[in-house]
């Protein structure tokens, strides 16, 4: 299905692979708002929850404003982790459709994580979790915890650059230890010990390399999906020069984000909470921050971002 803007690629010098899957997924965007936006439910629930449980990434890409996060090493408590869950589950015990536990960080550092998610589980039985890594800290051992848990609907591992030497300049970590890693999980799933999708993804940059780094993905793990994304500019916080804003609103104004120290985030590029409109510990995250009058508005019209204070640079497809 083309549209209005599935032209907002072509001056990429991104490769023809590349450019014709980031048209295929602003179309299947739009598809996705228009389909949750007309979901009564979504306009006072949302319908996914992030929650960053620590603030700890062990890598240093350049797309990412980590390496400045002023909340560095913050630890959520698991007292204020209940809380939030015990919110959401207060609005609708039914819960949110998606649940991931990650935010500016690696989550598999975090070694709660997997109570944290076992406790999702429990709380929500029908819920789905995505859970997003760079793989380098997803060894066996960890592996192996993470397939304990029931209701992983898909595993996101952002590899980002299949050259060596580019991926430890881009990220900062030995790239040996994080192919090794994703090599084993790969042959776990052919050997078919679990069931859940698994997607290998890079950050492009707009430059040949992204389809590059497609067809390496797709010969070297077949059985993972491969996938690239735009870059965005973190609301000013990172530079992006490629990248042009598409005319269409957001996905973020229907989902809930809470930082480890508690702040709620408008968005995934609101890295430090700054355009947040309350704290999880002091405030209810549905009644009084996720359906905040300014909020409400905002998901109730649905705009362009083009037009939206905070969104007009911003060219996520998130």
């Amino acid at each position: 299905m083309q549209t209005e803007n599935s032209d907002a690629f072509d001056e990429l010098d991104c490769g023809d692979d590349a450019r014709a899957y980031y048209k295929e997924k602003l179309d299947a965007y739009r598809d996705q708002i228009n389909r949750h936006h007309s979901n009564e439910r979504w306009r006072t629930y949302p319908f996914m929850a992030t929650v960053e449980t620590l603030a700890r990434c062990n890598a240093a890409c350049e797309f990412c404003p980590y390496p400045t996060l002023e909340r560095k090493g913050t630890e959520m408590s698991a007292q204020l982790f209940e809380k939030i869950i015990d919110d959401l589950a207060d609005a609708d015990p039914r819960g949110p459709t998606l649940f991931t536990l990650s935010r500016v960080n690696e989550p598999f550092l975090d070694k709660r994580i997997f109570d944290f998610a076992a406790l999702v589980e429990t709380k929500f039985p029908k819920i789905c979790q995505m859970h997003f890594t760079n793989a380098s800290p997803l060894n066996r051992r960890n592996f192996d915890e993470f397939l304990k848990l029931k209701r992983t609907t898909l595993l996101k591992i952002s590899f980002n650059d299949h050259r060596k030497d580019e991926y430890e300049r881009v990220m900062q970590i030995p790239f040996e230890r994080t192919l090794s890693n994703v090599r084993e999980i790969h042959a776990r799933k052919e050997a078919g010990e679990f069931a859940f999708p698994v997607r290998i993804g890079r950050v492009g940059d707009g430059t040949k390399a992204d389809s590059e780094f497609l067809a390496w993905a797709k010969r070297e793990f077949p059985l993972f999906d491969a996938h690239v994304s735009p870059r965005f500019d973190w609301r000013g916080k990172i530079r992006n020069p490629n990248w042009s804003v598409p005319d269409v609103g957001c996905l973020q104004w229907l989902e809930l984000h809470i930082l480890a120290n508690g702040t709620d985030a408008f968005c995934c590029t609101d890295s430090e909470g700054e355009f947040g409109v309350g704290d999880a510990a002091r405030n209810h995250v549905v009644h009084d921050i996720y359906n905040h009058p300014d909020r409400r508005k905002l998901r109730e019209a649905m705009p362009s971002r083009r037009s939206v204070a905070g969104c007009a640079t911003c060219s996520a497809l998130a």
